[in-house]
């Protein structure tokens, strides 16, 4: 224990800022957790809140939402490596449901940042916002926090809607041909149905006609949302809000395709896992062949 101490304040000092060419791995999240939040007060003697010259390493694919024209990357991928510049503020967004018919609130937090993007050759800068209830997990998301992430974005689709309008959609446009050959009543029906999703509930009209009329429509009308939930992940900073955990500690899943000075690995994957299994020995080699040099 002892021996480890004093190799992770060898490889991380508090003044490197860079990627890390060593890697502690882990079988779990919240085991590579507790390890950053080690090296987070021992090393870089800093607090347990983010802070210029972090390191994090994205953990989800994400459009950087540009409003100058002149940014790059144009997106982060899973796996980069970035450097905390500047730490610009937090905002909320509360969403309310009901789980299994239980009222509940979930604030879902964002933190917008300024990072360095340390795999790409020159290293720019972007602005970028953070899901901060997945950085301030031990593990990830709980179940609550995703439905709570999944109706936000449900939300923001409804709002495009209501903008875009589906009567005034391509999707429409093919829906008047798929039903070209029906008779002149079903297509009437059929069209008060697809307005209806443009209406306010008051304003909905009562239609009567067959469920493969509706399955026409609601296909249609699924095909406009899918279109509008595309363009919303372009262009809102929210919903591409980045998921990231501090970069020095890691899992070996997260690790692979990876090349690494050297590693220090945690070879335990808990209690109740064996270490006699074929599973057990395929994760063991993908730790050690991360490794260029000593582990």
């Amino acid at each position: 224990q002892d021996g480890v101490k004093s190799l992770l304040l060898k490889w991380y000092p508090k003044e490197n800022v860079s990627k890390p060419q060593n890697f502690v791995l882990m079988y779990s999240n919240n085991d590579c957790s507790k390890t950053n939040m080690w090296i987070k007060h021992n090393c870089k003697k800093g607090s347990s809140c983010i802070a210029k010259n972090d390191i994090l390493i994205v953990n989800n694919n994400v459009n950087v939402i540009d409003t100058t024209g002149f940014g790059t990357p144009k997106r982060l991928i899973n796996g980069m490596y970035l450097r905390v510049e500047e730490i610009f503020g937090d905002c909320e967004e509360i969403v309310r449901f009901k789980s299994k018919g239980v009222k509940k609130t979930e604030v879902l937090k964002f933190t917008k940042l300024r990072v360095v993007c340390l795999d790409i050759s020159n290293q720019p800068d972007a602005d970028i916002w953070m899901f901060s209830n997945y950085f301030d997990s031990d593990d990830c998301l709980s179940l609550d926090q995703r439905i709570a992430f999944q109706i936000y974005i449900k939300k923001k689709v409804r709002e495009l809607a209501k903008k875009e309008k589906f009567c005034n959609s391509r999707q429409y446009e093919d829906l008047l041909n798929d039903i070209i050959n029906k008779s002149e009543i079903e297509k009437k029906a059929i069209l008060d149905f697809a307005r209806n999703y443009d209406l306010p509930k008051a304003e909905k009209v009562e239609v009567h006609t067959s469920e493969e009329n509706r399955k026409i429509v609601s296909e249609r009308h699924k095909m406009f949302e899918n279109l509008l939930r595309s363009e919303i992940r372009k262009t809102d900073p929210f919903i591409n809000a980045v998921l990231v955990k501090y970069g020095w500690s890691i899992t070996v899943h997260k690790s692979l395709g990876t090349k690494s000075e050297n590693i220090l690995l945690k070879c335990s994957q808990g209690e109740n896992r064996g270490v006699d299994n074929e599973s057990y020995f395929r994760w063991l080699y993908s730790a050690l062949v991360t490794s260029q040099d000593q582990i």
